[in-house]
């Protein structure tokens, strides 16, 4: 495809109401489409550093009925992966159907040693057309790396909310809705943040179409759950080398460090589970209350509801803690959940798919013309039930720190290659028969490594390719427009999160 081509395709930014043709038209002349005067809202919920395996409707030992809820009305992924092992590389290919690779950046990054990425001003992301059509683009995010790399361009920032006399835009009736749904706690970060995005849904109006994101900052360590829900925590009668407030400080994990892990005790891994566990049973209420305001409003038959994480989170699984550093399944399987309007219900879905699709899966179920389908083309037909073929996924951007070697990877029928940083040095892994990645079957398969290898080598050719078309084409990355104030704020968070120490 000639640049002029490509740039066309990428600022095309009119919303227009597509007549697919052929199967998917079949599909949407079975449900109520979207029209001009009849447009759905997007409500988007990222659970940071959610591994796959705690939600009870994955088999999970948390307590999630709301979450469990939402997917018994809508379609439950069962082998959906992010498309990175950290927050701002899966953002960006979250948002903008393309890997982060694309966008690298000389810009200083949140992490000192990592790679940097930044999203030019004038590549269009699906929201940015939807809001040339008319929607409202609202984001509440306290992760930085949500958004640094300007994968939300276009968002307005939902603010959280210090005490209810912060609401001045809400009449005390409506407040006293929002705060019967669950009581102001001004010392809870999440009750302060989530009360922000809950008087966006309740003050926006009906006719108002929007693309909401709440991507909660849970359970992203430090694992500190509010103390109603740490008391669900059993606490061992031996084997914890430390007091128990030091298990909640993220000033103790150092995300980079990873508690010098050989010097954990088993005891101590399972106390950090359960405290991992309880913050995950928080972020179910909260995703509650977010249906819960829907549904007084009685925007919820007209709203697709995604819930989904940005990666998943290890405990010594293969000898690591938290995230950032591997390619393996506890780092990149994550939930994925969608419902609403032109959604089946009660479906579960077993073919894999990646969250680099999500943007251009998205585009298709609310049928409108956008950008180009990036790196995939969505996984609609997994979605409304059709056979079809997956794969391959690529996943990279892993963080060369603390011991990391990892280069990128990539999915290929049922196998998953890792490769790393010294030439030649490669890991293969059967998934179906070896979920756990135990054994390494890169020596006794040569040829499956090859040619895995040359997918990867096609991969990273046409992500060169893409990035000379964004320098040569796409226009500059935006200028770093924070104040003094808040760059501080910034860096603030990323201390609280264990980014820098």
């Amino acid at each position: 495809m000639r640049l002029r081509d490509l740039r066309a395709l990428w600022l095309m930014v009119p919303l227009i109401i597509c007549g697919a043709c052929g199967q998917e038209a079949t599909d949407r002349s079975q449900t109520k489409g979207q029209t001009p005067d009849h447009r759905y809202n997007v409500v988007l919920i990222v659970s940071d550093a959610l591994r796959y395996d705690l939600p009870g409707c994955n088999g999970g030992p948390a307590r999630t009925p709301n979450i469990d809820a939402l997917a018994a009305g809508g379609v439950r992924f069962t082998r959906a992966r992010a498309a990175a092992p950290w927050t701002m590389p899966s953002a960006v290919a979250m948002l903008t159907g393309r890997q982060a690779s694309v966008f690298p950046t000389d810009k200083p990054g949140s992490i000192p040693g990592r790679a940097n990425f930044e999203v030019p001003r004038t590549f269009r992301t699906l929201p940015q057309v939807l809001q040339r059509g008319g929607y409202t683009l609202a984001l509440s995010a306290y992760n930085p790396n949500a958004w640094l790399a300007g994968n939300f361009a276009g968002f307005k920032r939902v603010e959280p909310r210090a005490n209810l006399g912060s609401f001045v835009s809400i009449p005390k009736d409506s407040l006293d809705l929002i705060s019967g749904l669950i009581p102001f706690d001004g010392r809870s970060p999440s009750h302060r943040w989530l009360y922000g995005f809950l008087e966006f849904l309740h003050t926006t109006p009906k006719a108002q179409p929007f693309f909401a994101v709440n991507w909660f900052d849970d359970p992203h360590a430090p694992y500190n759950p509010e103390a109603r829900f740490k008391k669900t925590v059993p606490v061992p009668d031996h084997g914890l080398q430390r007091p128990l407030y030091y298990y909640s400080r993220q000033s103790n994990l150092h995300i980079f460090d990873h508690f010098k892990e050989e010097s954990l005790t088993p005891e101590e891994i399972a106390y950090l589970r359960g405290l991992y566990r309880a913050e995950v049973e928080s972020v179910d209420e909260r995703v509650g209350l977010i249906l819960g305001m829907l549904d007084q409003r009685g925007l919820r038959a007209n709203t697709i509801v995604i819930f989904t994480a940005d990666h998943g989170e290890s405990f010594n699984d293969h000898g690591m803690f938290e995230h950032g550093r591997s390619y393996y399944e506890e780092l990149l399987h994550v939930p994925l959940i969608i419902s609403g309007p032109g959604v089946p219900a009660g479906a579960v879905v077993d073919t894999p798919v990646s969250l680099v699709d999500l943007m251009p899966t998205l585009q298709g179920l609310l049928g409108v013309a956008g950008p180009d389908s990036g790196d995939g083309g969505g996984f609609l037909a997994a979605l409304r039930g059709r056979p079809g073929t997956a794969g391959p996924f690529y996943f990279d951007s892993a963080t060369d720190l603390a011991g990391s070697d990892c280069l990128d990877a990539v999915w290929d029928r049922g196998f998953k290659l890792i490769t790393h940083r010294d030439p030649g040095a490669v890991e293969l892994y059967d998934l179906a028969a070896d979920p756990g990645e135990l054994h390494d079957l890169a020596a006794d398969h040569q040829g499956r490594v090859e040619d895995m290898t040359a997918l990867l080598e096609g991969f990273r050719r046409r992500s060169a390719e893409q990035r000379t078309l964004l320098a040569g084409g796409q226009g500059a990355a935006p200028a770093d427009s924070a104040s003094p104030a808040q760059r501080e704020e910034i860096l603030k968070k990323l201390k609280s999160l264990g980014y820098v120490n």
